[in-house]
């Protein structure tokens, strides 16, 4: 078979900057792995699923073709999912998560699934350890739209307002 899996696996509880790097990095990375797809896993969480897929469609316009429709449970169950379609899988995180990630899922592999290479790459260090959801969701409890900007791709002011107004209805801040 010798195929591969670029894969981003997340919450995107709300979508920001960093996400969008681990995106970038990704698409670089298949543009580089021969015979290789992108696909994007978003789990459950507080923030609906509709609402999440169209923030990062708002942000980053080109994503939205690689997001996998179906609502990721766990990772272990994406491998075994993608076990039979894949050689190689290489999953992109966030450099706080690289490690963690790429420990946990060469453990499994040859228990829960079988890929002949499996690896957790880094999109790269937090930029001063700013871009996190916890710190998008801390600027809306706080109603600062300006550092709610901070966190998000420039030029984007009215998608900001939308999306900043909408996700203090989901988290109640009125």
């Amino acid at each position: 078979m010798n195929k591969t899996c670029i894969m981003v696996y997340g919450r995107f509880s709300p979508v920001h900057l960093g996400h969008g790097k681990l995106f970038v990095h990704a698409n670089n990375l298949r543009s580089t792995e021969s015979n290789s797809d992108l696909r994007i896993y978003m789990t459950d969480s507080s923030l609906p699923y509709s609402f999440k897929h169209q923030m990062i469609a708002d942000y980053y316009p080109w994503v939205p073709e690689f997001i996998q429709e179906n609502h990721a449970s766990t990772l272990f169950g994406v491998l075994e999912d993608l076990d039979p379609l894949y050689d190689k899988i290489i999953v992109v995180s966030g450099d706080d998560r690289s490690g963690k990630f790429g420990e946990i899922i060469r453990k499994y592999n040859d228990k829960l699934y079988s890929f002949q290479s499996i690896t957790s790459v880094s999109a790269g260090p937090r930029d001063n350890n700013c871009y996190s959801s916890t710190n998008v969701r801390d600027t809306i409890l706080r109603n600062d739209f300006a550092s709610y900007c901070s966190l998000m791709p420039p030029g984007s002011y009215g998608k900001n307002r939308k999306n900043f107004e909408l996700l203090k209805a989901h988290l109640g801040v009125f």
